[in-house]
């Protein structure tokens, strides 16, 4: 009695098996390709991403660490016109922020002006 069985063999590809084993191919080694320029844009892109947010968080860091920010702050300025100088107040506290020399220049238009109190915008 013969009995059939089925094993795992070398064949010779055809020449249309071989067409269609070389389009495959093709395909496959263009989809890896496609995939690691997905791969690298993709890791960029998270890159940069990372890149921000780690400096977001250096700089909310630092703000905590040291207790303040800079922000634009309404301060006025009182006039010495004896001693020649310009104290910068802050508005919010009545902190004295500077003390300046006035300048010639200063002095003059003050004179046209009437000698009036300026207010400055954003001092620190």
């Amino acid at each position: 009695m013969n009995e059939i069985i089925f094993r795992n063999l070398p064949v010779k590809l055809t020449v249309d098996e071989q067409l269609e084993v070389a389009h495959k191919m093709s395909d496959a080694l263009r989809s890896i390709k496609d995939l690691k320029a997905d791969k690298e844009a993709i890791g960029k892109s998270y890159t940069s991403k990372i890149n921000i947010a780690e400096g977001e968080a250096w700089a909310l860091r630092e703000k905590f660490e040291r207790g303040f920010e800079d922000r634009q702050v309404q301060c006025h300025i009182d006039y010495d016109w004896a001693e020649g100088t310009k104290t910068i107040i802050r508005v919010d506290t009545g902190e004295v922020v500077e003390v300046l020399e006035i300048p010639e220049k200063e002095r003059q238009m003050s004179l046209l002006q009437g000698g009036k109190v300026e207010v400055i915008e954003g001092c620190k």
